[in-house]
């Protein structure tokens, strides 16, 4: 990375800038006619520009095959480890799916907030997210994330997979349920009186306008989520025999003697 330098960049940027496909959103507090008016007179008025290369070649990405379990040891001044589990998911293609999944990776969170940090006390806050690409089409994984104490990164590790194959076996309960969906919906709500969202959602519209129909749909969609989609998703990608695990551990400093 410190090898890389502004005129690689510049190439790598200027034919994209300067012939590349563009798509321009506005939100906010706006006057819609002088906007389109201004856009008139900005991009409107550049040459005609390339259209966006489907590139289905460099779309070919693929989680392993199998499940892996590696260990990396770094220098670090930093005492601490850090945990990487890994279930295979689905992309981000099938909104309806998605947030399904967004709701498993809640539970399976609060499931470690409870069990690893205030029972254990082994972190402080562990992480649990869904990323579903929208870009690779069947690219996608649930990933746990973990900053612990180096002699521990065992025991928390296998606590995790535990933690996700007690949902994979037993579903996924009432009360789990509940807690998740609940900061959820308020989340979702919350998210339609920002900007931000809505930029999220209109990027891309002109490219991929199912988009607005994801944003119609989506707190209609969370509401009718059950515990029995839930425990079928949990059946499906959390069992012990799926999960990949990565550790990363700082290396031992050597001991100086007096």
């Amino acid at each position: 990375m410190m090898a890389r330098n502004l005129d690689e960049v510049k190439a790598w940027l200027t034919p994209q800038l300067g012939h590349g496909a563009l798509e321009v959103a506005l939100v906010g507090d706006l006057d819609i006619e002088a906007a389109i008016a201004a856009a008139a007179k900005t991009i409107g008025a550049l040459p005609p520009r390339e259209s966006k290369p489907a590139l289905p070649e460099l779309k070919k990405v693929r989680f392993p095959a199998k499940p892996f379990t590696k260990t990396y040891v770094i220098d670090s001044e930093i005492p601490k480890a850090s945990l990487l589990l890994y279930w295979p998911g689905e992309d981000g293609l099938d909104a309806r799916r998605t947030r399904r999944l967004n709701m498993l990776e809640a539970i399976l969170n609060d499931r470690l907030r409870v069990k690893v940090r205030e029972e254990l006390g082994g972190t402080y806050s562990p992480r649990v997210s869904n990323l579903a690409s929208d870009t690779f089409p069947g690219y996608g994984y649930l990933v746990a994330s973990i900053d612990v104490d180096p002699p521990s990164a065992q025991k928390i590790s296998d606590l995790v997979v535990d933690l996700a194959d007690e949902l994979a076996q037993k579903g996924v309960t009432d009360d789990q349920f509940e807690r998740a969906r609940r900061p959820l919906l308020t989340e979702y709500k919350d998210s339609e009186r920002t900007n931000g969202y809505w930029v999220g959602v209109l990027v891309h519209a002109q490219e991929k306008p199912e988009a607005l129909d994801w944003a119609r749909t989506r707190l209609s969609d969370i509401a009718a989520i059950t515990t029995a989609e839930l425990s079928a998703l949990a059946k499906k990608y959390l069992p012990r025999d799926r999960v990949s695990r990565a550790t990363i551990l700082p290396a031992a400093k050597p001991t100086v003697t007096p």
